[in-house]
C-alpha cells in the first residue's frame, strides 16, 4: 500500500498509506456490496493459522 499510494499521492501518500488503506478495508467489509474488495485486503493466512490452532 505504501508504494501505491507513493505513486498516486507522491510523499504525503506515503505518510498516509496505513489510515487510507485500513479506512478503505472498513469501508469494503461494512458493505456487503463490497465485502469481497475487504476480503481481498485481508490476510488469509493468519485466518489459516488460527483454525489450526483451534
Amino acid at each position: 500500500s505504501l508504494i501505491f499510494w507513493g505513486y498516486i499521492l507522491g510523499i504525503v501518500g506515503m505518510f498516509l498509506a496505513v489510515p487510507i488503506t485500513m479506512t478503505l478495508k472498513i469501508a469494503f467489509d461494512s458493505n456487503t456490496s463490497t465485502h469481497w474488495l475487504g476480503i481481498l485486503m485481508s490476510n488469509l493466512s493468519r485466518k489459516r493459522e488460527k483454525k489450526k490452532e483451534v
